[in-house]
């Protein structure tokens, strides 16, 4: 079962969000929101 795309914490830095394209990290990045709810990172 594969992760679906998305955003997820950013397993390099702490406090910001990467983007997920279901196979590999992106290079897009962004500040993490609280309000948010994450799914387990892949």
């Amino acid at each position: 079962m594969s992760t679906p795309p998305g955003w997820y914490p950013d397993p390099e830095w702490m406090g910001r969000e990467r983007y997920w394209d279901g196979q590999t990290w992106t290079t897009q990045s962004r500040r993490y929101e609280r309000t948010r709810r994450h799914q387990r990172p892949p």
